[in-house]
């Protein structure tokens, strides 16, 4: 097809097929997580940067699938859960990813929302997501609108979290359990043994093409 176009024509059409590639790969095929907030902005920027070089121009990209998997909530239950407005389903979710995500600091990409029901990792992320965003434009309070940006990004965690991918690419965690913090040591000792184990699992549980044998 290309060899048939003029140069100018065939040119345009690669350069139109390649931003369309880098945009779909951006948008359907990649996904990132950090325990650092700055690592993950720094993560970011360099994908932004290497799609431009792909592109060989600056193009307009996708919300990227990058967030932090350690961003606390700094913030009461009840106030937590007040972001869902009167709907009691969404409520409950609320409820429900505030005991996931209370611990992120520690705990990071450990956290498995798989663990709790169905509806939570589906519908009920979807639920949510919009009675958030229309508290952030209702909100007048700063302390108010901090939590429910911080919300956003707590959710954009639990939404990769709870996915499943093709291809996983991590850094194990070698920390002894001499030297973990309390909470870490016990939640590895009750869900996956120890650190690295724990990371091991939770890796293959998010792999779609991999069976459920861990631990056999």
């Amino acid at each position: 097809l290309l060899s048939d176009l003029a140069p100018s024509a065939e040119i345009a059409l690669r350069d139109a097929w390649l931003h369309d590639a880098v945009t779909a790969v951006l948008r359907d095929n990649f996904y990132g997580l950090e325990l650092d907030a700055r690592c993950a902005q720094i993560a970011a920027f360099n994908l932004a940067l290497a799609a431009w070089r792909l592109a060989g121009e600056h193009v307009p990209l996708p919300a990227l699938n990058l967030a932090c998997s350690g961003l606390g909530i700094h913030a009461a239950e009840a106030d937590w859960v007040r972001l869902a407005g009167e709907d009691g389903f969404a409520r409950e979710e609320m409820r429900r990813i505030y005991s996931l995500f209370k611990d992120a600091p520690i705990l990071g990409s450990l956290i498995d929302p798989r663990r709790l029901s169905a509806t939570v990792y589906s519908a009920g992320a979807d639920r949510v997501i919009p009675l958030i965003e229309e508290a952030l434009q209702r909100e007048q309070s700063d302390d108010a609108r901090e939590l429910a940006i911080a919300a956003e990004g707590v959710l954009a965690a639990f939404r990769i979290l709870a996915n499943r991918f093709t291809l996983v690419a991590t850094n194990v965690p070698y920390l002894g359990r001499g030297k973990q913090d309390s909470l870490l040591a016990q939640y590895c000792s009750e869900f996956h043994a120890e650190a690295i184990r724990g990371s091991i699992r939770r890796n293959l549980k998010v792999s779609a093409s991999v069976e459920q044998t861990v631990g056999r």
